[in-house]
């Protein structure tokens, strides 16, 4: 990989990072679901970066599917 997108790629990595650590904060620290907060943030910042949707939006849109997806079939 060149140097520079070496640099993207460990900018990005800090980004879910820092956001990972901010939805386990928000969530009062619960031991157990890192892998949870992480692909949050992976979800929240991909929407970001391509959609320019905000953390807010993109957990409307997730709770939103997921009752879709949970709602009794007739």
């Amino acid at each position: 990989m060149e140097n520079g997108a070496e640099d993207t790629e460990d900018a990005t990595v800090e980004r879910i990072r820092e956001r990972a650590y901010a939805l386990w904060e928000r969530d009062g620290c619960p031991s157990g679901r890192a892998e949870q907060h992480w692909h949050q943030a992976v979800a929240e910042i991909a929407a970001n970066d391509a959609y320019g949707l905000d953390a807010g939006t993109v957990r409307k849109m997730r709770k939103s599917a997921k009752g879709r997806r949970e709602a009794p079939q007739a």
